[in-house]
């Protein structure tokens, strides 16, 4: 069935060489929990510098672009600008 060794027949060097392993496994296990919650930290930090990267983008686009034709009405033009502004803030979509 198993290849188990019942606690009462163990050895006490047995003993702690389980406990040793038993060790090793808790530590290693607390290393990977470290490096998942590093990972997990450091996405939205990237989300964001990545946002922020499209807004300056946009931003610098708008200044080369200048302000809105004559005639054109300005509430139609805020609203294109807003939706541009809108759409770099969020994720792109992926292409896959």
């Amino acid at each position: 069935m198993n290849d188990r060794i019942p606690l009462d027949d163990m050895t006490s060097d047995q003993l702690d060489q389980l406990y040793d392993e038993l060790d090793r496994a808790e530590t290693e296990n607390a290393e990977l929990r470290d490096a998942l919650a590093h990972c997990h930290e450091r996405e939205p930090r990237r989300r964001a510098e990545a946002a922020n990267g499209r807004v300056r983008a946009l931003t610098a686009r708008w200044v080369k672009a200048g302000p809105p034709p004559l005639g054109t009405p300005v509430s139609r033009w805020w609203d294109a600008r807003l939706a541009e502004l809108n759409t770099a803030l969020d994720d792109p979509k992926d292409q896959t």
